[in-house]
């Protein structure tokens, strides 16, 4: 049985990348007999938590915490960020003729979702900060295009 999307899990493994493909084997096995399941091998990846990986529109990551140890930490990933913030753009510069009211009150509930969806990801004062600058790039009651720069 193929349940496209249905299914979406990380399992965390403490060991060699030889260990990590006995358990994926292991999980395999078990998603195709017990569950007749297919795991897509295209999508199923063995990552070092050093390098990060992106679940659920997350980032995940092993860094540096404020006492020195090692911890994983969640993240907004660069990519969605840079979507975001393109759409944002779009949207201000496509309609001159709607109400700047009105657009202000669409550009928050956009915002205020996409914070939401992000609120317990670590690192998130440097992504709001470089958002908050760029609403403040332009004063979007003027007129004249977005700038470019």
């Amino acid at each position: 049985m193929k349940i496209p999307g249905a299914t979406r899990f990380v399992v965390v493994v403490k060991g060699t990348k030889a260990h990590a493909e006995t358990i994926r084997a292991a999980c395999r096995a078990f998603l195709e007999d017990q569950l007749h399941l297919t795991l897509n091998m295209d999508k199923t990846h063995i990552t070092h938590v050093n390098e990060g990986f992106v679940f659920l529109g997350h980032r995940i990551i092993r860094k540096r915490g404020p006492t020195g140890r090692m911890r994983p930490v969640t993240t907004i990933p660069w990519e969605k960020y840079q979507g975001f913030t393109a759409k944002i753009v779009q949207q201000l510069s496509t309609d001159y003729s709607q109400n700047p009211l009105d657009m202000v009150e669409h550009l928050n509930q956009q915002i205020r979702g996409w914070a939401k969806f992000y609120q317990y990801t670590d690192y998130t004062a440097t992504i709001f900060g470089r958002l908050d600058r760029l609403s403040r790039v332009r004063d979007i009651s003027s007129a004249g295009p977005w700038p470019t720069a």
